[in-house]
């Protein structure tokens, strides 16, 4: 995918005292600043998303937040100061959230509140603090923004220390859990009319945005429901190109030759889901090497270890304690 970085977000990375050069460096993600945009894979994203964790401080975090000072068009945010009230906006948000990157918005009302789940497309794969908190003070700053008012959440909470800086955007103690996220709004404060609804500016930018998503949405559709398939399968052992050709209903050769045609291979799908799951379940400390090499398909723990170090550029152990040290309250 594209993701769009113009000269004028440059400009504000670089007056926040943020290198992303270096940032992009440490992702292993070619600088094409030049070009204004990024070609990435959703697992580059993901590794751009950790780079950006690892380096940045809360308060260049909170700078990142504030959609009156990130100075770009994303057609999301856009999408969802044109609507009407909160709960529009946040449905726009959920619809659209895909243009921008690989990040999911499940929008759920639930009685007399409404609550947002963010997700990596896959959720197997925790996403790091930076994107979980980026994301969440987003919304907050399109809700405030659009009404004019200062909304306060009614729950928040995440898989790491939020800090107080943080909360003081919120204005709200966030809680730090083991798994998933959640930020929640009274749907009475999500009903008031947003100041910036521009009805004649999102019919005419409607059509065009819904043009790339069904691009988008058209694009490695074959590659996408193979990954699926091998998410199941690999736990399983029951993931040769046999195996999923058959769940799948093609043939060996139907198999190899889609793939093919998106630009990629059974053995990279394999590797990069095993990949996925085993960042997954490395959050699981209940679990061993052992185990989680049986998991993602590895008779021996030894060619698991190589294979993760080969991924990855570091060992499980280092890993595993980074992850323990990201995740230890403030």
């Amino acid at each position: 995918m594209k993701v769009a970085v113009p000269k004028q977000f440059q400009s504000f990375l670089q007056s926040s005292s943020i290198d992303f050069p270096a940032i992009l460096q440490q992702a292993g993600i070619a600088n094409q600043l030049w070009r204004e945009e990024l070609d990435v894979s959703d697992q580059q994203y993901y590794q751009l998303l950790s780079a950006l964790s690892d380096a940045l401080t809360d308060e260049q975090l909170v700078a990142l937040s504030d959609v009156n000072r990130i100075n770009a068009f994303m057609p999301p945010f856009f999408a969802a100061l044109c609507a009407p009230d909160g709960l529009a906006a946040l449905k726009r948000l959920a619809t659209y959230k895909k243009l921008a990157g690989p990040i999911k918005f499940n929008v759920q009302e639930l009685g007399n509140q409404v609550q947002i789940e963010i997700s990596f497309v896959y959720p197997q794969q925790e996403l790091p603090r930076f994107s979980i908190l980026n994301e969440q003070l987003l919304i907050l700053s399109v809700l405030r923004t659009g009404s004019g008012k200062r909304i306060t959440p009614t729950l928040l909470t995440g898989p790491y220390a939020y800090g107080r800086l943080v909360e003081n955007q919120f204005g709200l103690h966030g809680d730090q859990v083991t798994h998933g996220n959640q930020l929640a709004f009274n749907a009475a404060d999500l009903s008031a009319p947003f100041q910036t609804q521009n009805n004649v500016m999102w019919q005419y930018l409607e059509p065009e945005f819904n043009r790339q998503l069904g691009e988008m949405n058209s694009q490695q559709q074959f590659t996408n429901e193979v990954k699926k398939t091998l998410f199941k399968a690999i736990p399983s052992g029951q993931f040769t190109t046999q195996d999923v050709a058959q769940t799948l209903g093609v043939s060996q050769r139907t198999l190899q030759r889609n793939l093919s045609a998106e630009n990629t291979t059974f053995k990279q799908q394999v590797q990069t889901v095993q990949k996925l799951l085993a960042i997954n379940y490395l959050h699981d400390a209940t679990l061993t090497t052992t185990d989680i090499a049986y998991l993602v398909g590895y008779v021996e723990p030894s060619s698991f270890s190589r294979a993760f170090k080969k991924w990855t550029g570091t060992t499980l152990q280092i890993y595993r304690k980074q992850l323990t040290t990201t995740k230890k309250p403030v």
